[in-house]
């Protein structure tokens, strides 16, 4: 595990198309304001991975470079075409990675996907399919049996060892890390940033956030085995996959302390507060601050503590629909 971690930390790092994001350290008195009665969490350390700052506006691009590298020679000699599915973000950087490389693709996304997304991946030349939620795993595999290949957004190993570049980099610049809380979704990034941190650190608490209302990983450790939701409903639309991907649950039971719950209304004050102090973040991508703001985190007390913020692909127009919205 060690030297695919390696490898793929080498091939972020040479991509044109992947940013080593900065920390942004020492926060604790700039932000202690959002959160209430602060002294009775005082971290010794509370920084910010500022992922939101990736090249197209999520983390997601580290794993998709990584997914590349391992393409067969007929995606890559123009023969066949990939499809995937995305609510967003994945598809977002999807479509540059194909636009860069010259490949076609697909990309189905559910119903509830920022049209903004949408029309940013069509601009990229790919073709966009919507369905419904419940449909997506279906639709994808009749483009399978066409013969295309399908890249999975969040279920991939090869995802993970791209996105444990973002734990590598933490400890690079901050060693003494304690703690880890990031956003959850399907459970990729919670993967890549769990085996990463416990390899650097076996001692380090790694946390995962989801919404109260997309809690498909949190249902996952309950059952002890990967679940699907009946439905799957959030204003953080990159966390409300249907399910918590297989791969990614066996990762996360072994490197993963706990799953913590938010709800929309942590997530949007979460947004109004990072955006007050000159942060643009979309919901997904504030999901683990809000876990902070709202003291879901355990054991900060005199804990050097590493927030990550995963994205901030949110237009004008939707942030101040939040930034009016009453929590």
């Amino acid at each position: 595990m060690e030297l695919r971690l390696q490898d793929a930390r080498t091939t972020v790092g040479q991509s044109s198309l992947c940013a080593k994001t900065p920390l942004l350290t020492n926060c604790w008195e700039i932000l202690k304001a959002c959160v209430k009665e602060p002294a009775t969490m005082k971290p010794s350390c509370l920084h910010l991975k500022m992922e939101h700052m990736q090249n197209f506006g999520s983390f997601k691009i580290r794993g998709i470079v990584n997914q590349f590298k391992s393409l067969p020679r007929d995606v890559l000699e123009g023969e066949r075409q990939l499809v995937t599915m995305s609510a967003g973000n994945y598809g977002r950087s999807f479509a540059e990675a194909c636009y860069n490389f010259n490949m076609q693709g697909i990309v189905v996304l559910p119903e509830f996907a920022p049209l903004s997304r949408s029309q940013y991946i069509k601009n990229k030349g790919l073709k966009v399919e919507t369905v419904s939620s419940n449909l997506l795993s279906e639709r994808v595999m009749s483009y399978e049996k066409d013969g295309l290949l399908f890249l999975h957004p969040f279920d991939d190993p090869t995802l993970f060892y791209g996105y444990s570049s973002i734990a590598q980099e933490i400890f690079d610049d901050n060693p003494n890390t304690e703690i880890i809380v990031t956003c959850c979704g399907g459970g990729g990034l919670l993967s890549g940033i769990s085996m990463a941190a416990k390899l650097r650190n076996p001692d380090c608490l790694v946390y995962g956030v989801e919404p109260i209302n997309a809690n498909s990983m949190y249902r996952s450790f309950e059952a002890g085995k990967a679940v699907t939701l009946s439905s799957s409903n959030s204003i953080a639309t990159g966390l409300s996959p249907p399910y918590a991907g297989k791969h990614a649950y066996e990762v996360c039971k072994s490197n993963v302390n706990e799953i913590l719950l938010v709800s929309d209304e942590e997530i949007v004050a979460a947004v109004k507060a990072l955006y007050n102090h000159g942060l643009v973040v979309e919901p997904s991508g504030a999901a683990a601050f809000a876990a902070f703001m709202f003291k879901k985190i355990p054991n900060v007390s005199n804990k050097n503590l590493v927030i990550v913020l995963t994205g901030s692909n949110i237009t004008a127009e939707e942030m101040k629909a939040l930034l009016t919205e009453k929590c």
